[in-house]
């Protein structure tokens, strides 16, 4: 259900939720191997696959019109050390320590465990590497009225957790965090920040 309001939300909303520019403070270099998670139509993931070549993106993605888009789009520019894969953010289709990097934006915020999916990031992602996820978080819980609309969950608004919260589940994933960018604002009457933030996995 969740998974078709969204898709009609992106679509109403120009075909790509976007709360940051991952790519401008992602580091990335050639040869690496980079995860999008909500990769939407493909735009970040291919601009990804086009600075790590000879390196390798991977989008990933629930929505297959926006993938089908996607795969168009690297076609049109001839890109192809890029894919795009249909799956869910708390539950990633790859074996342990796959990728350098994992980028997000605005996607993560969809997800109802977002320990599990902090997790998940932790576990595909190679010894040193890290993430950088751009996301809405709230500044106050938002109350259960909200937390159970599906349509606001797939506004980037029902899903936001609280911000302590939310960077607690990153440092109990086993990250260490560093937030690159924080900007406050208001959406539905409610404080809100939109936060970059770069997490790398720690060794065990």
């Amino acid at each position: 259900m969740l998974e078709k309001i969204i898709a009609r939300y992106e679509k109403e909303s120009g075909e790509g939720l976007s709360c940051g520019n991952n790519i401008a403070v992602g580091s990335l270099k050639p040869g690496m191997i980079v995860l999008d998670l909500g990769c939407g139509n493909g735009g970040e993931t291919i601009r990804a696959a086009q600075i790590v070549a000879p390196g390798f993106a991977v989008g990933l993605d629930i929505t297959e019109k926006l993938l089908e888009k996607g795969q168009k789009k690297a076609r049109e520019q001839g890109v192809k050390n890029v894919v795009f894969i249909k799956g869910e953010i708390e539950n990633l289709p790859f074996v342990g320590e796959s990728f350098d990097v994992v980028i997000s934006n605005c996607a993560l915020n969809h997800a109802r465990d977002k320990l599990k999916v902090y997790r998940e990031i932790y576990r595909v992602l190679k010894e040193d590497g890290y993430f950088i996820v751009s996301d809405p978080v709230s500044l106050v819980e938002l109350p259960p009225e909200i937390k159970n609309n599906e349509e606001l969950w797939a506004q980037c608004f029902a899903g936001a957790e609280e911000e302590s919260k939310y960077l607690r589940y990153i440092i109990e994933a086993g990250f260490t965090l560093e937030i690159l960018k924080r900007r406050e604002y208001e959406k539905n009457g409610y404080p809100f920040a939109s936060l970059t933030i770069k997490g790398t996995k720690k060794r065990r």
